[in-house]
């Protein structure tokens, strides 16, 4: 027992050494902005929703993700697993949302069990559980998920969360940690005003508080890339139509 403790408190300390925060770059990201980032502040690692890595960020972990059941992505996900030499797999993105993977808690661990646990068991790949959202449904769908998956149970849950107050932030975080037992990632978050102030509130509101977490591993800000559709909206951008740097940016990447 004294040993398992002292093998987490080891994890959770190099976990925070290395920086929670991580940059979400779209597939279409351009690499001369990515590589712009400075690593070995806060900030440790990249994703792309995608299964290949990004074409820039290489001072990043990069972290794959399955993110839905399509065929198209199935393909993707066998074409560059093999190559992609991560140590990290988020399998589906917010299949509580119709717009995003839409499954039902059992076709969502038929994926699980299928593609993403074999990772698992072949390479020794942590496995992050499907990103709900902090929709009404999102508890629920992961509790289901989670009840159906005990043989294969994930290493970690994933979530995001979109709205207007960071103590509801706080709250929902720390609901999926109470439901799940489990180290949580909340891989997409931001304030749905399109006020730059608010932005930053919010961001100065909860930054503390995720990172005095140990159960918190990792976070990432929503979102990082030139063009409006890729964000939730333009305040919340960590990059100008120029590929530089926002002022948000330089607060989520230096700021402690």
């Amino acid at each position: 027992m004294l040993l398992q403790t002292f093998f987490c408190f080891v994890f959770i300390q190099c976990v925070l050494a290395a920086g929670k925060r991580g940059i979400g770059a779209p597939w279409d990201s351009v690499s001369s902005d990515l590589d712009k980032i400075p690593a070995g502040q806060q900030v440790s690692w990249i994703y792309n929703w995608e299964t290949f890595v990004p074409p820039g960020g290489r001072q990043f972990e990069y972290v794959a993700m399955l993110r839905t059941a399509h065929q198209d992505d199935i393909n993707r996900f066998y074409q560059n697993m093999p190559n992609n030499r991560v140590r990290t797999l988020l399998c589906l993105n917010e299949p509580d949302h119709l717009e995003q993977a839409n499954l039902s808690p059992e076709q969502a661990a038929d994926v699980w069990r299928r593609h993403c646990w074999p990772q698992k068991v072949q390479r020794g790949i942590r496995l992050g559980a499907p990103a709900i959202t902090n929709g009404p449904q999102g508890i629920p769908w992961l509790q289901r998920f989670l009840d159906i998956t005990r043989d294969v149970p994930p290493d970690f849950v994933t979530t995001h969360w979109y709205g207007v107050d960071g103590n509801d932030l706080i709250r929902h975080v720390q609901r999926v940690r109470d439901v799940s037992q489990k180290p949580v990632w909340l891989t997409e978050f931001a304030h749905v005003r399109d006020n730059i102030y608010d932005q930053r509130g919010l961001m100065q509101q909860v930054r503390k508080w995720m990172d005095s977490q140990w159960w918190l591993e990792r976070y990432c800000w929503f979102g990082c890339s030139r063009g409006d559709q890729n964000n939730i909206n333009p305040a919340s951008r960590l990059l100008d139509k120029n590929g530089e740097m926002t002022d948000l940016a330089f607060k989520y990447v230096w700021d402690p």
